[in-house]
């Protein structure tokens, strides 16, 4: 996936999350999705470089900017995994792949606060609003890649949402 395309995924998937979700579930891959969370990362990691280098502590910044790729694909990585662990409690029908296309093409609006936030400084504000936004789209998201009932999608929302949140105190 180049970088065109990862930005008319990206913006399909927040505009119009109940239309590509369908289109994720037909015709995505986990090398296409992981290309686009390598992609995402790179430009935290490069952000968070530039933000640095413009302060003048070149060695700092270029060692944050890998601490944050890292942060972000690992992350992302485990909530997947947790995501798939849990799939079966919750009657939904996952496999890994489906389970980390979910994580991944949910966390899109995370990934865009993510680069705006490392490059202009940290603003508690913006963080909250991506990351509903982030959960209104895996809300959505749950009964087409999953096949989660819709009686268990609150619950299993709030359940991936409180390992986001305990993965971050974490990191």
């Amino acid at each position: 996936m180049n970088i065109v395309q990862t930005w008319n995924k990206a913006v399909s998937v927040m505009f119009f999350p109940k239309r590509e979700w369908k289109v994720i579930e037909a015709t995505g891959t986990a090398s296409s999705t992981l290309g686009y969370l390598v992609i995402f990362s790179l430009l935290i990691g490069i952000t968070s470089c530039v933000r640095l280098l413009f302060k003048g502590v070149f060695k700092v910044g270029f060692e944050y900017g890998i601490q944050m790729v890292a942060v972000v694909l690992v992350g992302t990585l485990l909530l997947s995994l947790f995501t798939y662990i849990y799939s079966s409690n919750f009657e939904s029908k996952a496999t890994f792949g489906k389970a980390m296309q979910l994580i991944v093409f949910s966390l899109t609006p995370v990934y865009f606060g993510l680069a705006i936030i490392t490059l202009v400084g940290f603003y508690l504000y913006f963080t909250l609003i991506f990351a509903v936004f982030s959960i209104v789209i895996l809300f959505i998201g749950l009964p087409i890649m999953l096949g989660t009932p819709d009686k268990q999608r609150w619950l299993f929302t709030g359940l991936i949402v409180l390992t986001a949140s305990l993965l971050v105190v974490v990191a």
